[in-house]
């Protein structure tokens, strides 16, 4: 199974975990700290990232960002890529 790491502003925990578990989003998810900036918060996860929402990003095996979109994306390229992507070393 591919795992697909979801970033939430919530940082509310209380809330967002019964709310992920209800929606059995079992991959890993990234809560920012009450305490966090939150500019700090989008740099640490990507210098690139001003804040807008949905943002989308695709890593390769090595960690390396091979894809980053803010607002829409094309479902069928990012399939096309995801192929590409589980198909290399």
């Amino acid at each position: 199974m591919i795992q697909r790491p979801q970033v939430s502003f919530d940082s509310d925990a209380a809330s967002a975990i019964p709310f992920l578990d209800k929606q059995r989003a079992d991959f890993i998810n990234l809560l920012k700290s009450p305490k966090q900036d939150d500019d700090a918060f989008m740099k640490t996860f990507d210098k690139e990232w001003f804040g807008a929402l949905p943002a989308s990003w695709i890593f390769d095996r090595k960690g390396n960002r091979q894809y980053y979109t803010m607002g829409e994306f094309d479902p069928a390229a990012v399939d096309m890529l995801i192929g590409k992507l589980l198909a290399s070393n």
